[in-house]
């Protein structure tokens, strides 16, 4: 086997009918040589290569994949073939401590999912340059997040008028966070709904467990400085930036026997004459007040006992939960960076 050129495959590519001219211009300097790619889609072996955007994702894969060193076949390229599978697997075992010890694996899948895209993004994904300015106004967002025996599902979006070179997220499940680059939030006014797998958090899912999932955007101050420190547990701390103006966040959200327990934080530097939050439990929603966190810079832990509900208590059954400050916008918050919480678990 030998590594090929993919000049002849993309011309074949775009001679598809699912691909206008238009959409040659910005696709084709993908797969030239010396070129960037954005690893946007997952692919495993057999994929549907019938669809246009498909296969050229399994041929920027291979690319990227004949440039680390690997060998694939001339009669395999543009398609997800056992040599493709072998040399992602390679891949994996390469870069192990970043692809396959957050799922406490060491032999690789084969499969380019969530985590391997983003080992392949950061080695060889696009950028802009280092030199750029970084933006001032900054107003990125996670909804929708929801849990399921899969794992996380959430939306990220980039809600701002500018361009971001970096679109940094973290999720932190039953306290054990995971940093995430989601390259479909960098466009100004573009969102990416993603979906995680618990062993990205090195957890399975068992059922009756408890889990709950908090995100936080931009956890590695990239755009903002500062910092407060905000209660998880009465014996554990997390430090977190501290934003100019208002901010009502939600930190933690858990069903227990006595009632759904949340932790919420005013780490804004604007104290507060309300803190509303609307807390939805198995479909039953109540907007409450918590006059604990009015102050800047407090925190704290409240318990709902289910009767606020119109619930009662009920062994060994399953409740879903969400937690959301400010529902109805009441306060221009300079961003909503961590305004939502989900749990599901049987307390």
């Amino acid at each position: 086997m030998k590594k090929i050129s993919l000049a002849s495959v993309l011309v074949s590519l775009l001679a598809l009918p699912g691909f206008a001219s238009a959409q040659v211009m910005s696709l084709s300097p993908s797969v030239t040589a010396g070129s960037c790619t954005n690893f946007r889609t997952n692919l495993s072996l057999g994929a549907n290569v019938s669809d246009p955007a498909t296969k050229l994702a399994v041929l920027q894969l291979q690319q990227t994949l004949i440039k680390e060193g690997y060998s694939i076949a001339d009669t395999e390229i543009g398609t997800f073939g056992q040599g493709t599978l072998r040399a992602v697997t390679s891949f994996q075992e390469k870069y192990r401590d970043d692809v396959l010890a957050p799922f406490s694996l060491t032999v690789g899948t084969g499969r380019v999912g969530a985590i391997t895209r983003m080992k392949l993004q950061a080695l060889y994904g696009c950028r802009g340059a280092s030199s750029a300015a970084i933006p001032t106004s900054i107003n990125l967002s996670v909804t929708n997040i929801s849990l399921d025996p899969t794992g996380v599902t959430a939306t990220f979006c980039n809600n701002g008028k500018q361009d971001l070179t970096s679109a940094p997220f973290r999720i932190r499940l039953n306290g054990i966070n995971r940093d995430f680059e989601v390259i479909g939030a960098e466009k100004a006014n573009s969102c990416d709904t993603e979906s995680f797998g618990y062993a990205t958090w090195g957890l399975t899912y068992q059922d009756g467990a408890t889990y709950s999932a908090v995100a936080l955007i931009d956890p590695n101050n990239l755009y903002r400085a500062g910092s407060n420190t905000a209660p998880l547990s009465p014996t554990a701390t997390l430090t977190v930036p501290a934003v100019q103006g208002l901010h009502l966040s939600v930190r933690s959200v858990a069903p227990k026997t006595s009632g759904i327990q949340s932790t919420l934080c005013n780490l804004g530097t604007v104290d507060l004459r309300s803190f509303p939050v609307k807390v939805t439990v198995n479909g039953s929603s109540q907007t409450l007040d918590v006059p604990g966190a009015y102050l800047a810079g407090k925190c704290t832990t409240v318990t709902w006992p289910y009767s606020t509900f119109g619930l009662s208590y009920t062994p060994n059954l399953q409740y879903n939960v969400s937690v959301v400050t400010d529902p109805n916008n009441v306060y221009n918050e300079t961003n909503e960076l961590d305004n939502t919480a989900v749990s599901v678990g049987t307390p």
